[in-house]
């Protein structure tokens, strides 16, 4: 962010309300960012009830909230703070605030971002959330989702519909076990009759590094 600033990249002039200056929770790594904080006006460093709260963000216009997730599910089920139910990974953070914030801002957005393996090369698009744990994002928030094999946008699509995007999003050999369970899962309606003229919200890497 320091480095933005000072490139005029982020000027905070359209920020409403919040005396036109960057909100901040985290500082850290090296001196560099501490002198730059000290007694510098265009920053607020700020307790995470303020920065982290659903209403002081869906007060920025065009509010674009980029986070990343351990895991998401057929049903668009989204987690980021455990890996079950009992395991714990990064504890609760503000993920769903920023979701929900930038989803009730004018013009904004909320995307996930994510690989779609684990480093060991488990998939991280699965048929269904681990039992018990803790969703940052439910199938009711309009959240976009970004792998390094595309991007899909869940808006007006039906739970069939939806599942087969995101089916999309994993690997060619994961994405085929996927899309077999739902062609077999009477649950998901007819979900062959949504890909007649291509898959409903699913946008391919490569058709979106052409845009």
């Amino acid at each position: 962010m320091m480095r933005l600033v000072k490139r005029g990249l982020v000027t905070n002039k359209w920020k409403p309300r919040i005396n036109f200056s960057v909100s901040s929770i985290f500082l850290a790594k090296d001196q560099k960012g501490y002198d730059w904080l000290h007694f510098n006006s265009a920053v607020q460093s700020r307790p995470s009830d303020y920065t982290n709260n659903a209403f002081v963000i869906a007060q920025q216009p065009n509010m674009v909230a980029i986070n990343s997730a351990i895991g998401v599910d057929l049903h668009g089920n989204i987690w980021a703070d455990s890996l079950d139910a009992r395991k714990i990974y990064s504890g609760i953070g503000g993920q769903s605030d920023f979701i929900r914030g930038a989803q009730h801002s004018p013009g904004g957005i909320a995307i996930i971002a994510m690989k779609s393996v684990t480093r060991d090369g488990r998939s991280k698009i699965v048929d269904r959330c681990p039992a018990g744990i803790t969703t940052t994002a439910i199938p009711a928030d309009r959240v976009i989702l970004v792998t390094e094999n595309g991007a899909f946008d869940p808006k007006s699509l039906s739970m069939g519909e939806r599942a087969v995007g995101i089916a999309h999003l994993a690997t060619d050999e994961e994405r085929e076990r996927l899309l077999k369970t739902i062609r077999d899962d009477p649950a998901f309606h007819k979900p062959d009759l949504t890909m007649h003229k291509g898959v409903p919200g699913f946008t391919p890497y490569k058709k979106a590094t052409e845009v």
